[in-house]
């Protein structure tokens, strides 16, 4: 049966009856929910000259521009990028940076890497030399550059992991972390290009074997230091972390499993405040592994999978305020996604069944404020399921050739909704327009900077022209990170549409006795309306503060949202 009249937005119900030789009619069938596929956005599809297996990510490339642009790699040595509404941000076709005839088959991460207020395009190419690049788009000129120091030569046949970008030294600009292919070794480097650590070739450690898969970087046992996990490689038992000066954190590394050549990620799982890391391991063991910040291994679970890319992510999948874990696999007879608890249970409906399944995202996909969950398959459909294992009305989506990335869902348009951001195989990148305006892991490795840190407080406001004199404000929240704190503080903030206009828009931090100790100038400063806000601990004249009481106070007109925080030595 084909319903051709049904409309775009609208559930249907439809149920069954049958009807005998003797045209007795039977009883009906439970009644089922469909609904149209969800609508292409204005402006999409566009073409893409390669096929991709890279995920997409997004960002403010150009402040000329309103909305957030959409970056992506591919198999044509190409990397592409449009404005939300489908046109190229350079050029006529989104050609935005040739690297040259390899592939390109990483995520690339985008972030304010020298810390100059606008963002770069950080990617790998899977090639021995001239693999790292960090490429700027300058709007003035329409021309995407490659910044001084780049691109690097790291070897390792290129990278298929995607690089991360973290301060890890907390001098208010950003690091660059990369794992090559074969051999795996890590390389970590400053936005200038200088190594971050002792080796002049910018090499953090060797691993053993290959690594697909990509690093997580985030606040590990909650000491106001960020600290780098990665698996050990596809010859190693090991599961590595490394702390901001490149030292082995410990008990790092501890045994876990062999075959660790997949991605990692992080987040605060069971509730300790810490943060729990979530990986898989292959052939033999073929677990999704949780192990704790003292490198304890908390639970595992028996799945087969081999992805290029195997992903975990993390959301609250039952509306239940606990955190679950979600995996696509396939294990040649039965594919499909896994959801667990914190405590490694099924979710109950979960798994599902009769597709493979890639690297997941978590996001209200229809406008009920609850989180489902959506991932690509080799079957050429894009597949929404909610926290019951269900499928949500309107999909699967079919699209012209098979889905090997993560999708993408965020607002990049700044009309309150999600835009659902897939690549594909068949030389088209797809962008659909969802009902949900909510995310709880919206993209591979959560956040633009592949931290794959969960609630790393990297989403903040979308600015718009390098302004916020057209953005109406009906609520706006204020959350620090971590609290107490030893020499970085995060202070992430969020507005919501509508109601009065923005010009008096402040963050202050003062003392116990009321003493103004430091004030981010948000109008003024496009740095801080697009990124977190880090505080080092220090005042307005570069001093740093004496540990104690301090309230971090984010005011517009006559609103205000204070947190107390506390600094300690």
């Amino acid at each position: 049966y084909q319903d051709y009249t049904v409309q775009p937005g609208i559930n249907y119900y439809y149920y069954v009856v049958a009807y005998d030789s003797s045209m007795n009619i039977g009883l009906p069938s439970d009644t089922v929910c469909g609904k149209a596929n969800p609508l292409l956005a204005q402006g999409w599809p566009q073409t893409v000259y390669g096929a991709s297996y890279s995920s997409p990510n997004f960002g403010d490339l150009d402040p000329s521009y309103p909305g957030l642009e959409i970056v992506v790699g591919s198999l044509d040595g190409w990397i592409y990028a449009w404005h939300y509404d489908g046109s190229p941000v350079s050029g006529s076709d989104g050609r935005l940076f040739c690297a040259g005839s390899e592939y390109i088959w990483s995520s690339p991460a985008i972030g304010d890497v020298d810390g100059d207020g606008y963002y770069e395009i950080v990617f790998g190419v899977m090639r021995n030399s001239d693999n790292l690049y960090i490429i700027r788009y300058n709007y003035g000129n329409d021309q995407a550059i490659v910044l001084p120091g780049w691109p690097k030569s790291i070897g390792g046949g290129g990278l298929v992991s995607s690089p991360v970008l973290a301060d890890i030294d907390e001098d208010g600009d950003m690091e660059v972390f990369a794992v090559t292919f074969s051999p795996a070794n890590i390389y970590a480097f400053h936005h200038n290009g200088d190594p971050v650590y002792e080796d002049t070739s910018g090499l953090l450690d060797s691993l053993s074997g290959i690594l697909r898969g990509t690093p997580a970087i985030g606040d590990l046992n909650c000491d106001g230091d960020l600290e780098i996990v990665c698996c050990g490689g596809s010859e190693s038992t090991r599961l590595y972390v490394w702390d901001r000066y490149g030292d082995y954190l410990p008990p790092f590394p501890v045994q876990v499993e062999p075959d660790q050549e997949y991605s990692v990620v992080l987040g605060d799982i069971i509730g300790d405040e810490n943060l729990e890391i979530c990986f898989y391991t292959g052939n033999p063991s073929n677990k999704l592994n949780l192990v704790d910040h003292n490198g304890n291994i908390l639970w595992q679970k028996s799945l087969l999978a081999g992805y290029i890319e195997l992903c975990p992510a993390f959301g609250d999948m039952n509306n239940d305020g606990a955190i679950e874990v979600v995996l696509g696999y396939n294990d040649g007879l039965d594919f499909g996604l896994a959801v667990f608890d914190s405590i490694g249970n099924n979710l109950p409906g979960f798994s599902t069944r009769g597709h493979d399944a890639y690297p997941p995202i978590i996001v209200d996909v229809d406008g009920d404020d609850v989180f489902d969950v959506l991932c690509g398959s080799t079957e050429w459909q894009v597949h929404a399921y909610d926290g019951t294992g269900h499928w949500i009305p309107g999909f699967p989506v079919k699209l012209g050739n098979r889905i090997n990335s993560s999708p993408a869902a965020y607002d990049i348009d700044a009309d309150g909704k999600l835009e659902l951001m897939v690549s594909c195989y068949d030389f088209k990148f797809h962008v659909f327009d969802l009902d949900g305006s909510l995310f709880d892991w919206p993209r591979f490795h959560y956040d633009p900077h592949n931290s794959g840190w969960y609630k790393s407080g990297y989403y903040t406001a979308i600015h718009e022209n390098m302004s916020m004199d057209n953005i109406n404000i009906t609520y706006f929240g204020l959350e620090v990170y971590p609290n107490p704190f030893k020499k970085r503080l995060d202070i992430g903030w969020t507005i919501e549409n509508g109601g009065c206009k923005a010009q008096n828009l402040s963050l202050k931090i003062y003392d116990v006795t009321g003493r103004l100790v430091r004030d981010f100038d948000l109008l003024s400063n496009i740095t801080y309306l697009t990124s977190p806000i880090i505080w080092s601990g220090t005042d307005s004249q570069g001093r740093y503060v004496p540990s104690g009481v301090y309230f971090v106070k984010f005011e517009h007109n006559q609103q205000s949202r204070i947190e107390k925080i506390v600094k300690i030595q």
